[in-house]
């Protein structure tokens, strides 16, 4: 599952790996980003493989949020932090344990939605506890901080990307979240070949 795809360049990665069998569900608040998340999976041929949603994650309190634009021209649309450029769009929202009440089985979350880490976590607690899916997030301010301190709670290991432990805060802006009970083997993957068409959208949270 990929939780912030952008234009995706993570989806796209996904969707090689699980192969013809597999599939990848890619959730993109912005909708003109979402608009270049299906052009770049048509580009490569791996439409098939992908569910895209038009949807911000949260924790299932609203049916809607508001997607606040970035003070400054990047990719940091957020639904927890807002700036003085006081624009914003209303996307519709859902917690990923309605969404996936009946399946299919979740089995690996890359996360990256500026700041609302923690409010997806807390839409997720079932899928966490039922399928412990290995995570991958990036964190953002103090509200990433919270979002790996409940995971810890919830019984996941971090790691940063060097595969170091990170016992407590401060954590770094990126770890890997893997369940303390499952022996992970780490894997090389081979690099692939693929087709990112670029745009000044901002990536959205």
């Amino acid at each position: 599952m990929d939780i912030g795809a952008h234009l995706g360049f993570f989806t796209l990665l996904l969707a090689h790996l699980v192969g013809e069998t597999g599939r990848v569900f890619a959730f993109e608040a912005h909708p003109e980003n979402v608009r270049w998340l299906r052009v770049n999976l048509a580009l490569n041929r791996l439409s098939g493989r992908v569910t895209v949603e038009n949807l911000a994650v949260c924790d299932g309190s609203q049916t809607a949020v508001r997607l606040n634009a970035p003070l400054h021209y990047s990719c940091e649309w957020s639904i927890v932090r807002s700036s003085s450029v006081r624009h914003f769009l209303e996307i519709q929202a859902i917690a990923l344990d309605q969404y996936f009440a009946q399946g299919p089985r979740v089995e690996f979350i890359k996360m990256d939605i500026e700041g609302a880490e923690y409010v997806a976590l807390q839409g997720m607690r079932d899928i966490l506890q039922r399928y412990r899916p290995i995570c991958l997030l990036e964190l953002h301010s103090d509200e990433g901080q919270m979002a790996a301190l409940y995971l810890d709670h919830c019984g996941y290991l971090l790691t940063d990307l060097q595969d170091q432990p990170v016992l407590k805060p401060p954590f770094p802006s990126h770890v890997i979240a893997r369940p303390r009970e499952r022996v992970i083997c780490v894997a090389s993957v081979a690099s692939t070949s693929l087709t990112v068409r670029q745009t000044p959208t901002c990536s959205a949270g």
